[in-house]
């Protein structure tokens, strides 16, 4: 029987030119991949060699070697050269002589093997290799450990290592130089064995008898190219280019540039439920890593520059009360005191445990808050209008945690949902809205003098309520007299001695006109508002 060429797989002329061949592998591609072709192993197994084809007759170069070999073998009166003796020269092809296009009969169907397929499953292997770095990741997590408690790293150092994002990317290095003993060894990896991912070497070579150098390219390729060195926005932008070529070419560059193929088994119901024990595991086993780390950090830069760092040891001399105090509060916090867990999160938005950490503030703030801490669900309501907690503007959720604390009667929650309403923030501008919810916070008692402030400004202006320059005047009195060290008194007193000092001049004007009545004296007042207290003195 004579084998078929990359020509013929293609169903080119030897001589086509690159925009036939080009066009020839597209309209194939489209026709045989697996995605149009659900369980149909001979489009599966066709679709790769189309793929092959193409990648050797795109390539000048590559054709050209190619060609050479078809020459070959004609003046040696062979049979015609398939793409498998190229393929010794320069890189793996599948070994076989496809047909036309797939059939029941075809050779491809009759060398598969049962319950192994080849058809890309991008999913399925990255989800192997996540496997892969926990297991990684516990042997690395628990050397860290043993070296600390041997003295062998300073606390310093070990508190690096154990930062979330740097041991990921040295969790990720790690797996990347062991993953090649592992292959030699072993054949295969944790996360591979179970999903039943087998990779293989051309042509068909047992791993133990590949090049280790060979292996090592290629766990460093996917280090860089297929894992971005577990950085996480390049680790986001390398898997997705990784997973669009795997579904478009069937096979990843570092599989094609170091010689190697990989065939999936049947993944069963038992290996299944394993896979997920082992996943939920590690996404818990990862927030717990990630709690004790933000604990340690906290306890650590609470100490003074005298302490000498922090240590576990609770008999250490250079231990402080403040320390104490911090991890009396994490535990309590922890146990679900939700005044405890309030403080922390305030220490933490004001950096008096560590330099700031709003994540950690915005966690301990929300968990309170979830609870019907009224401070927390203030101090959330506040963070989505300011740039407190470094949150993005979200008004409605501002208002959603404000109205939760001021139903409870908690008046500094009015106190926000009034300047929600006077600023316009998330809800059209309304200022009467906006004076009863400040006139509702300080019946509440709010104790910021902010709502006393605004409710007096809306008095002189006339906004939402009828103009009262003596209103306003009280209202400033009380910011100044009572709330002096707020950060609205000084504006109060430059507003309170304005309007005594309007008020003053037009009683002034109305004593000297004393043949206005007592009902004209009252009309000279209100001309206030419109601004035309001057039709008092003529």
């Amino acid at each position: 029987m004579t084998k078929k060429t990359y020509y013929d797989v293609l169903q080119v002329s030897q001589n086509a030119d690159p925009e036939v061949i080009k066009a020839a592998y597209r309209s194939l591609a489209q026709r045989f991949h697996p995605d149009k072709n659900p369980g149909n192993p001979d489009a599966e197994q066709y679709f790769k060699v189309i793929n092959r084809a193409y990648e050797v007759l795109s390539d000048p170069v590559k054709r050209e070697g190619y060609d050479a070999t078809l020459k070959d073998a004609d003046e040696n009166q062979e049979n015609q050269a398939d793409y498998a003796s190229y393929t010794k020269k320069t890189t793996a092809a599948p070994e076989a002589n496809p047909p036309d296009g797939p059939s029941g009969g075809s050779p491809y169907a009759a060398s598969k093997q049962k319950n192994n397929s080849s058809v890309p499953r991008p999913w399925i292997r990255a989800w192997a290799r996540f496997i892969d770095y926990v297991v990684c990741g516990l042997i690395v997590g628990f050397a860290i450990g043993v070296l600390n408690g041997a003295g062998a790293i300073s606390y310093d150092t070990y508190l690096s290592l154990t930062n979330p994002l740097l041991f990921s990317m040295l969790n990720v290095f790690v797996w990347a130089i062991a993953e090649p003993n592992v292959l030699r060894l072993f054949g295969t990896t944790p996360g591979k064995a179970l999903f039943k991912i087998k990779l293989s070497h051309q042509p068909n070579e047992n791993l133990s008898k590949v090049d280790l150098g060979i292996l090592y390219q290629r766990s460093m390729a996917v280090w860089l190219k297929g894992i971005g060195i577990g950085f996480p926005l390049v680790s986001m932008i390398t898997q997705l280019v990784g997973y669009r070529n795997l579904k478009s070419h069937g096979e990843t560059s570092w599989d094609r540039d170091y010689g190697f193929t990989v065939s999936h088994g049947r993944v069963g119901y038992v290996r299944g439920g394993l896979a997920t024990i082992v996943i939920l595991f590690a996404i818990v086993l990862n927030s717990f890593g990630t709690k004790d780390y933000a604990k340690e950090i906290a306890a650590q830069q609470s100490q003074q520059p005298s302490t000498g760092g922090y240590s576990a040891n609770a008999e250490q001399p250079g231990r402080n009360l403040f320390a104490e105090r911090v991890e009396g509060l994490i535990k309590r916090a922890e146990q679900g005191d939700v005044d405890a867990q309030v403080d922390l999160a305030m220490m933490y938005a004001k950096g008096e445990i560590a330099p700031v950490n709003l994540g950690a503030a915005f966690y301990w703030f929300e968990t309170a808050a979830l609870t019907g801490q009224k401070n927390a669900q203030v101090s959330l309501g506040w963070a989505y209008m300011s740039d407190f907690l470094g949150l993005a503007p979200n008004y409605q959720l501002a208002m959603w945690w404000n109205r939760k604390a001021a139903d409870q009667g908690f008046g500094r929650g009015s106190e926000n949902i009034g300047l929600l309403y006077g600023n316009g923030w998330g809800v059209p501008v309304n200022y009467f809205e906006a004076a009863s919810w400040y006139k509702k916070a300080i019946a509440q008692g709010a104790d910021s003098g902010q709502a006393q402030f605004e409710l007096g400004r809306l008095y002189e202006d006339g906004r939402g309520v009828q103009r009262n320059l003596h209103e306003a005047a009280n209202l400033y009195r009380v910011v100044v007299e009572k709330y002096g060290d707020s950060e609205f008194a000084s504006v109060a007193k430059t507003r309170l001695d304005s309007v005594q000092n309007l008020r003053n001049s037009i009683e002034e004007g109305t004593r000297t006109k004393a043949r206005l009545s007592d009902k004209d004296r009252q009309s000279c007042l209100e001309l206030v508002a419109s601004e035309e207290q001057w039709k008092c003195f003529q």
